[in-house]
C-alpha cells in the first residue's frame, strides 16, 4: 500500500501528521467487474464467500460482478491445465519459467487471457507469492521478473473493454506454526521467505503503478490465529481479514445494506459454485481435453452455456438481495438453457461412426463387433429419440408451467439408460 499524509487540524502541542495507508485502488465504480487471479489464498475466497458478500454490503447499489480465476499452484506466469496445451499465463511467460516447460496437457480450453476476456474486468486482483516463496532467497529475482512481466502485460491489455483494468497485488499471509502437530514447521524459515517475497511484491507494484496490499503484515500484527493449516484462512480468519483486505483495497466504507448478510453470503457461495463448475470444470480432460470427442463436443458446450446463465442469474439475485429487493431465482433458472435431447442422439450417431471405424481398424474382435455393440447402442438411440420428442413437448408446454417446477426428464432418462445397459450383461 502506498502511504500518504492526511490533513490534520493540529491541536495544541501537536505538530506531526501521521502517515496513513491509502487504498490500493479507487472504490469500484457502478457495474464494475472484478476478477481474482492467483493461487490458493484467492481460490479459498470463493468457498468462504465473505469477501464478495461484504463488497455488496458496502456498495449495494453498484451491481458489482466478481469472477474468481484462482487455482492452487498458479503463479503469475505458470497456470497449467489438463485441457490445454499451453500452460503459460501470457505470451512470453515461457521464457521466465523454462524449468516448467514440460507440460502434458492438451485440448481446447481457453487460455488465461481468453478466460479473463470472457470476464471483461475493470479490476484485476492478483494473489501471488506463497507458491513462489518455496524457492527461497535464491528465487527472489526470478519472482520479481515474473511479476513485473505479468503486471506489464495485464496493465496493457484491454480484455474486451475500452481500457485496461486497474490492477492490485495481494501478498500471502504470515505462516502460522502449530506446535501441537508433530513435525509441523516452526515457521521461522517460512516467514522469512514470505516476508521477503511480500516485500518484492510491494516494490514491483510501486514501480509499475499498481496497488498493493501487504496481507503478510496485516496477519502478522493480528495477534490471533487465522488459519486451520498454517497458511489458508479458516472461516473465523476470513471474518477478521475480509474487512481489513477490503479497506486496504478500496478504502474504509460502512456496510450500507441492511439485508440478511448470511443469506447473501449463501447466494454468493452458490454463484461461486456455478462459476467454478465452468472455469474449473470437473474432469476437464473430457470437457476440453483429449477425451472430449465424441460426446464432449456435442453436449458440453450447452452445459457450459447453462452454467454461465445460472451464474448470471445468481449475480442478479445477489444485486437484488443487497438492495433489499425480491428476486425469483427459481423462475430465472426455469428459463435457462435446456439441454436438447437431439444432441444426445447426434452423439450416439457419432459413437456409431467411431465404433465402425474401430471395427475396420482392429477386425472382428468381440467387444468391437457391430452385431454386439451397435445393436445395444441402437436400443439406447430409440430411447433417446423418444425423450427428444418428450423434450419438444415440454418446450411447447413451458408457458403453462409454474416457476420453479423441476424437470423430471433427466432422471427418467438415466433410469431408462441404466436398464438398457444392464441388458448387456
Amino acid at each position: 500500500m502506498k502511504l500518504r499524509s492526511l490533513p490534520l487540524l493540529v491541536a495544541l502541542g501537536s505538530s506531526v501528521a501521521p502517515l496513513v495507508a491509502s487504498p490500493a485502488l479507487p472504490a469500484p465504480a457502478p457495474s464494475s467487474r472484478i476478477v481474482l487471479v492467483g493461487g490458493g489464498l484467492g481460490e479459498r475466497i470463493q468457498h468462504d464467500g465473505q469477501f464478495e458478500t461484504q463488497l455488496h454490503l458496502r456498495y449495494p447499489e453498484r451491481n458489482l460482478i466478481v469472477r474468481n480465476l484462482c487455482q492452487p499452484g498458479d503463479t503469475a506466469a505458470y497456470r497449467p491445465r489438463a485441457g490445454r496445451g499451453d500452460p503459460w499465463a501470457f505470451p512470453g511467460a515461457e521464457k521466465l519459467r523454462p524449468e516448467l516447460r514440460h507440460h502434458r496437457g492438451s485440448g481446447v480450453e481457453p487460455s488465461m487471457d481468453e478466460w479473463i476476456t470472457l470476464c471483461k474486468p475493470d479490476i484485476v486482483i492478483g494473489f501471488f507469492g506463497y507458491n513462489e516463496s518455496f524457492d527461497g532467497p535464491a528465487g527472489l529475482e526470478a519472482f520479481r521478473k515474473e511479476l513485473e512481466a505479468w503486471l506489464r502485460h495485464t496493465k496493457a491489455t484491454k480484455y474486451g473493454r475500452d481500457t485496461p483494468p486497474a490492477v492490485a497485488l495481494v501478498s500471502p499471509l504470515r505462516f502460522e506454526p502449530d506446535p501441537s502437530i508433530p513435525g509441523f514447521p516452526d515457521g521461522k524459515t517460512e516467514n522469512e521467505n514470505l516476508a521477503a517475497y511480500s516485500k518484492v511484491m510491494g516494490e514491483v507494484a510501486e514501480a509499475n503503478d499498481a496497488g498493493f496490499v501487504d496481507l503478510f503484515a496485516i496477519s502478522r500484527d493480528a495477534g490471533r490465529k487465522l488459519t486451520a493449516n498454517g497458511f489458508l484462512p479458516d472461516e473465523d480468519g476470513f471474518r477478521y481479514l475480509t474487512p481489513k483486505l477490503l479497506d486496504a483495497l478500496f478504502g474504509a466504507s460502512p456496510l450500507v445494506s441492511k439485508t440478511d448478510a448470511e443469506k447473501l453470503r449463501s447466494l454468493v457461495i452458490d454463484k461461486g459454485r456455478q462459476w467454478r463448475d465452468d472455469y474449473r470444470t470437473p474432469n476437464g480432460v473430457h470437457v476440453h481435453g483429449r477425451r472430449r470427442k465424441p460426446f464432449g463436443t456435442v453436449n458440453y458446450p450447452k452445459e457450459i452455456e447453462k452454467l454461465r446463465e445460472l451464474a448470471a442469474n445468481r449475480d442478479n439475485g445477489i444485486h437484488a438481495l443487497a438492495r433489499g429487493e425480491a428476486f425469483d431465482l427459481a423462475a430465472a433458472d426455469a428459463k435457462r438453457c435446456i439441454l436438447d435431447g437431439q444432441l444426445f442422439v447426434f452423439a450416439l450417431s457419432e459413437c456409431h461412426r467411431q465404433v465402425t471405424d474401430l471395427h475396420k481398424r482392429f477386425g472382428c474382435r468381440r467387444y468391437f463387433h457391430p452385431s454386439l455393440l451397435l445393436e445395444r447402442l441402437a436400443r439406447v438411440e430409440r430411447i433417446a429419440h423418444g425423450f427428444a420428442d418428450e423434450y419438444e413437448q415440454r418446450q411447447h408446454d413451458r408457458q403453462c408451467k409454474k416457476p420453479g417446477e423441476s424437470e423430471p426428464g433427466g432422471f427418467r432418462v438415466l433410469l431408462a439408460l441404466q436398464q438398457q445397459f444392464a441388458q448387456r450383461r
